[in-house]
């Protein structure tokens, strides 16, 4: 594995909690009295080395023991074993190709294949549901982070899945473990009449280099970044890593820079670096960011701290953007204006696209659950219309592509292949106005994260 070299995290100072019982008088004298020696000695305290960090963080000391995407290599060999036998460095190695243990553990996986910006082709439906009904037993999860998830593999499996993911250029590769996640977006990208423009050419190109760049397949914990220029912001960019906010500053094109979101037991929402970088500009951003984060040593110590939020706390917006100019070599330009999102929009039901002979549709799919023979025909019905599929952040699908003359035909179509909401009876058809969205009624199932 690489061994990025110290950073400068510093120690963040402790506040007693509200409600703790306070030191006695003669103590806290003292350690007034002691403060600068205090300082001194934090000041001189080493920063973290490898061995310190392999001690305390199991999970980079079996990185080190064994690159995780080396599992790959063994996949024969633990596939021919009894699973009690197959370690647990090596169950969580395989983490890396968006693989877990399923639960209850009795051999079986999860598979995580990443689609970006929930983008699909649909030969690459037809693959993933042909794949459900070979192993994973008709079953199917379209995810919040437009990712589709697999269920009941075995290790031995393996091979003929990522073989024919491959076949139509899909991966899992950093799924899981400490990677770039599957890079978020706007489902209607390149669609939506509204969008500030198409960014689905930088999207890609962030999900290109970090996948096949295995350096940053090392870092410290779990990233996700997500990226969109549509008014509404639909993405969510606020509970991402790192976020690109579509903004304009006078004529050139570009995004907004958010850092620090996240969920989980310590959420965060991403903070506004402040700055505005043209659309060439975003891998390049990106790269500055993690490579701030992975060098920092004070990040791989423990896993409960390690997220690039906490950097995000101990360094502050303006600390990050300083050492994010550091990393580039140049300052960058001051955010004019933040983007401010319109009213939210989830894409359910019958809209317009920038084509105004073509329509999309929105289907809300009950808690993201399909079957493999769902996504086997709504494969096809994209197919027969020169479409495309994709997946939403609320675990709903849009077929896109439809002639407008259609789109009572389609909505026909879906409503035989999978159970909708009435939302879709109800929406409003597509409009010869495309600047203007269709209202729909809201799919009665609330969104889950």
């Amino acid at each position: 594995m690489s061994e990025p070299t110290n950073g400068d995290g510093g120690n963040v100072p402790r506040v007693r909690p509200v409600g703790a019982v306070a030191r006695p008088a003669g103590a806290a004298a003292r350690t007034a009295g002691g403060l600068g020696a205090a300082r001194a000695e934090g000041a001189t305290r080493a920063a973290p080395d490898w061995d310190l960090v392999r001690k305390r963080n199991n999970v980079e000391k079996l990185k080190y023991e064994k690159h995780p995407l080396k599992i790959l290599d063994e996949v024969p060999e633990l596939g021919a074993m009894d699973y009690n036998d197959v370690s647990e460095e090596d169950m969580v190695r395989f983490q890396w190709y968006g693989l877990y243990h399923d639960k209850p553990k009795v051999g079986l996986m999860m598979l995580r294949i990443k689609v970006p910006a929930g983008h699909l082709t649909p030969p690459q439906l037809r693959v993933i549901g042909e794949l459900s009904h070979r192993f994973g037993r008709d079953y199917a999860e379209l995810s919040t982070r437009q990712t589709i998830q697999l269920h009941w593999l075995r290790i031995r499996d393996l091979p003929e899945v990522f073989s024919a993911l491959a076949s139509v250029g899909m991966t899992s590769k950093g799924g899981c473990g400490d990677a770039v996640r599957n890079v978020t977006g706007c489902a209607v990208a390149g669609l939506d009449a509204t969008e500030l423009f198409d960014c689905r050419p930088e999207l890609n190109e962030i999900v290109d280099y970090f996948v096949n760049h295995d350096e940053y397949l090392d870092l410290p914990r779990k990233h996700k970044i997500t990226m969109a220029t549509c008014t509404d912001q639909c993405n969510a960019p606020e509970i991402n890593c790192i976020s690109f906010v579509g903004a304009q500053q006078g004529e050139q094109l570009g995004f907004a820079v958010h850092v620090g979101g996240g969920l989980s037991s310590t959420p965060r929402i991403a903070r506004d670096l402040g700055v505005f970088i043209d659309k060439s500009e975003a891998l390049e951003v990106a790269r500055a960011i993690l490579d701030v984060w992975r060098h920092d040593l004070k990040y791989r110590v423990s896993r409960a701290k390690a997220r690039l939020k906490f950097l995000v706390d101990d360094y502050g917006a303006e600390g990050v953007r300083k050492a994010v100019e550091e990393r580039l070599g140049r300052k960058l330009e001051d955010l004019a204006s933040p983007p401010v999102p319109t009213e939210t929009s989830d894409h359910m039901g019958v809209h317009p696209q920038k084509d105004e002979s073509k329509a999309y549709v929105g289907v809300p799919v009950f808690a993201g659950q399909i079957t493999a023979q769902q996504a086997i025909a709504v494969a096809e019905l994209a197919e027969s219309v020169g479409g495309d599929i994709r997946v939403t952040r609320q675990q709903n699908f849009i077929l896109t592509g439809v002639p407008a003359e259609r789109t009572d035909e389609i909505v026909g179509k879906l409503k035989e292949i999978v159970s909708i909401w009435p939302c879709i009876c109800c929406a409003a058809p597509a409009s010869p106005a495309p600047a203007s969205r269709s209202a729909t009624t809201p799919s009665p199932r609330p969104s889950r994260r």
